[in-house]
């Protein structure tokens, strides 16, 4: 049996996020040949980081390669959620802790299928990023 490539990110305040980013960059160079390919990848991982490292104490970033030719990322953390801020969180702009509020309509635009679940326990966000 093929066993496809695969990489697990722990994040918490005790690891750099410039770390993380960098193994995600070269998890992405090795699936794909594709620059703005691995660009998107690299930046859909940074997002989801910060994002953690923010609204969570700790979490994990699972990145799989899917037949036929796709990247499943999964992020699931334990933090507080955004349920009562769901749909204003889709939109540009929306911001909870006074950033710019560009980072989820950013992985909206950028993961070819995005599903976002959220509740006062943690947040699972799971992205196919076609290669």
């Amino acid at each position: 049996m093929l066993e496809m490539p695969y990489l697990n990110l722990i994040v918490d305040k005790n690891i750099s996020i410039d770390g993380i980013i960098s193994r995600a960059e070269h998890f992405a160079k090795s699936i794909t040949d594709d620059e703005i390919k691995t660009t998107e990848i690299t930046t859909i991982i940074s997002e989801l980081a910060y994002n953690i490292i923010k609204y969570s104490s700790e979490g994990v970033i699972t990145l799989s390669v899917d037949l036929p030719n796709s990247l499943l990322i999964i992020a699931e953390d334990n933090g507080p959620g955004f349920v009562n801020d769901f749909e204003a969180a889709m939109q540009d702009g929306y911001s909870s802790s006074g950033s710019l509020g560009l980072g989820i309509p950013s992985l909206i635009r950028m993961c070819d299928d995005l599903d976002i679940t959220t509740s006062s326990s943690g947040t699972k966000l799971t992205c196919v990023k076609e290669l």
